[in-house]
């Protein structure tokens, strides 16, 4: 039986892969696409592109084309982000503030901004807005919001290892002493290659991204499933939404130890297309 976690995670997972579908032209790069998500949900380590083949126990042999996939032209990542926003839409509830949905980003550079002046108690501290149809209350409100991306750069950095990618290119120019690096000043054939590692990074991190969203709505769509599959020990339940963490583990133990449970789900089916032959229906386990 699969537990209540895992049919969260297959109908997520199914749900969401299939809605990109028809942003990659190739059926192959597609199914890399769910490789990759799958990856950073499963692997146990952050060693780049070559965890994803380890854990997922690939055939060594396809190394190459998962590293030729970040390259490839059958798809685009405006195309992919655009969907993903589309599904998050669709699947999360989002804080709106006057019907808007708040999108918490890092920076933003812009003229003819608000400022706002906190006091608080014997703090004060100022707030800014480049939309100036926004009341103070709001702007404050939109600002409590905001440390929540610094929990999640920790769940992309530590617990995905979403920033550790290994693309690298012949092209990059070599920084010596004394020594500039001025990309206009290189041949066309660099050019291109530098072209294709800067998107290689933007995939792979984009990709996690997706990953980190998909635990986010396992953890809103299925929390008493996942509580109820949680094996290990909390001091403190902080809420009754699981945290990443916990939804990972959860899954990755299922993964790991129940693999088959998996057998009539597109995620297994694509696995085991690319998986080493003489290792069909298993997958490295955890001692």
């Amino acid at each position: 039986m699969i537990t209540g976690a895992c049919v969260g995670l297959v109908s997520c997972l199914g749900t969401t892969d299939m809605g990109f579908r028809d942003c990659f032209s190739r059926t192959a790069a597609f199914e890399w696409f769910v490789i990759v998500v799958a990856g950073f949900l499963f692997r146990l380590d952050h060693h780049g592109v070559s965890s994803i083949i380890r854990w997922l126990a690939l055939d060594s042999d396809l190394y190459t084309a998962l590293i030729s996939f970040f390259r490839a032209s059958s798809w685009r990542m405006q195309r992919v982000m655009d969907r993903w926003f589309q599904i998050v839409l669709s699947e999360a509830p989002l804080i709106q503030i006057n019907d808007r949905c708040i999108l918490i980003g890092d920076g933003i550079k812009i003229s003819k901004v608000r400022f706002v002046l906190v006091k608080d108690g014997n703090e004060r501290f100022i707030l800014l807005t480049s939309d100036l149809t926004l009341s103070p209350q709001d702007i404050i409100t939109a600002y409590s919001h905001r440390f929540k991306i610094e929990v999640t750069f920790k769940v992309m950095k530590h617990l995905l290892g979403v920033f550790f990618y290994h693309f690298w290119t012949s092209g990059w120019p070599k920084i010596g002493k004394n020594n500039q690096s001025v990309i206009s000043s290189l041949i066309p054939d660099h050019k291109r290659l530098i072209v294709q590692a800067t998107n290689a990074i933007e995939g792979f991190v984009n990709f996690g991204c997706i990953a980190t969203g998909t635990l986010q709505i396992l953890a809103l769509k299925h929390h008493e499933k996942i509580w109820q599959s949680y094996r290990r020990w909390l001091r403190t339940y902080t809420s009754y939404i699981p945290s990443d963490e916990v939804v990972r583990s959860v899954i990755q133990e299922e993964f790991l130890h129940n693999f088959r449970s998996f057998r009539n789900s597109a995620i297994y089916r694509i696995i085991m297309s690319k998986s080493r032959k003489n290792q069909q229906h298993q997958l490295p386990m955890v001692a």
